[in-house]
């Protein structure tokens, strides 16, 4: 009798253990997934800021899916950029986390995009009313996305963000 209760035991205390190894298992890849969520969700701040900073009127010039319009004075980045401690997923042809959208194609800024996370179609050069033109020298409101993809601790992950540039100097004083 003595030796069938230690077997019981035996396997009640292997169970729990294997439980508890289990438990702290998830909790090291929830601690991956949380900081790598962080890591990209800085990013895309530190995107948006960045298309901040720059004068209203070369923003979309200097961060589109094109090199053709960049302005020949200063560093355009385009519309790709790293994140520091993300992987790269599989395939990515640029080799880059970081996506940012404009409405439109990647080369035109336009209006009349269905595209919900952008709140678009809207009116973004301000001729009361939303238009079928490339609106990238005269746009007057900017929505963006910003998109940082990658290969984590727990597969692919995606954080997003969207944002509606102004230009301030449009903004009248109080």
């Amino acid at each position: 009798m003595t030796m069938v209760e230690l077997v019981v035991a035996l396997a009640v205390l292997v169970i729990g253990a294997s439980a508890s190894m289990y438990g702290m298992l998830g909790v090291s890849v929830l601690a991956r997934v949380q900081a790598e969520r962080a890591l990209a969700y800085q990013a895309g701040l530190n995107a948006l800021e960045a298309l901040q900073a720059e004068d209203f009127d070369t923003v979309f010039a200097r961060f589109n899916a094109t090199t053709a319009d960049d302005p020949t004075i200063g560093t355009s980045p385009g519309n790709a950029f790293a994140a520091d401690g993300l992987g790269v997923r599989p395939g990515d042809p640029d080799g880059m986390v970081g996506l940012i959208q404009f409405p439109g194609n990647g080369v035109q800024l336009l209006e009349n995009v269905v595209d919900v996370e952008l709140g678009m179609p809207r009116d973004i050069g301000g001729f009361a009313g939303v238009d079928a033109n490339d609106h990238k020298l005269d746009y007057v409101l900017l929505p963006v996305l910003v998109r940082v993809e990658w290969r984590g601790a727990a597969g692919d992950a995606v954080v997003t963000l969207a944002a509606t540039i102004t230009n301030d100097k449009n903004v009248p004083a109080p």
